[in-house]
């Protein structure tokens, strides 16, 4: 078997496909992407990213071989894995990693300072009008605009998080008052022997 750890700057990236070469010249293999991730216990389980096979021989077109990820990895590390059977292990190299690059584009009268908020699972997506001016919003004149530092906004504070979390806590509350309930209801019943 050869393994090689692929270690990501952060985890959750939205990575799509994974590429590689080798200067080996003639190999078939079949290659397992995976991550090791807690499952809902806190045991460590193998959680299967993409699986591909690869032929190279010396009239092969593609040099460079192509994994599409299956899901999106929740860890930091990733492990490529292969049996080489009864032959030398394979090089591989040049790893890449593959992610949708996402625009925004928008038009504005006067220059300006804007601000581009993410990260809040819970928002709804927005809906614009814009395919009612998408054709001048592509044929105007482009500015490149270079994003400023990152900036972290405040934690929510108990009310914003209660008011997140008011589903579960309706349930509790109302799982609580049935077993208090039944317990009231239940004492008074004559006991049978």
């Amino acid at each position: 078997m050869s393994k090689w750890i692929l270690k990501l700057p952060f985890p959750f990236l939205p990575i799509r496909e994974l590429s590689c070469t080798s200067q080996t010249l003639l190999f078939k293999r079949s290659l397992r992407l995976y991550e090791i991730s807690p499952d809902a216990r806190g045991n460590s389980r193998e959680t299967p990213l993409a699986y591909g096979e690869w032929i190279k021989t010396a009239d092969s077109k593609h040099q460079q071989f192509l994994l599409t990820l299956t899901q999106r990895p929740q860890t930091d590390t990733l492990i490529l894995e292969t049996d080489n059977g009864e032959n030398p292990p394979v090089n591989l190299q040049a790893f890449a990693l593959h992610y949708p690059v996402s625009r925004v584009l928008f038009t504005t009268s006067k220059p300006a300072v804007f601000f581009l908020y993410y990260g809040n699972a819970h928002a709804a997506v927005p809906r614009y009008d814009i395919e009612l001016v998408a054709q001048q919003i592509l044929e105007a004149e482009i500015t490149v605009v270079n994003p400023g530092p990152e900036e972290k906004l405040r934690e929510p504070d108990i009310r914003e998080k209660a008011t997140r979390n008011a589903g579960i806590i309706f349930w509790v509350a109302l799982a609580v008052a049935v077993i208090v309930l039944f317990f009231v209801v239940s004492r008074p019943l004559p006991k049978t022997s």
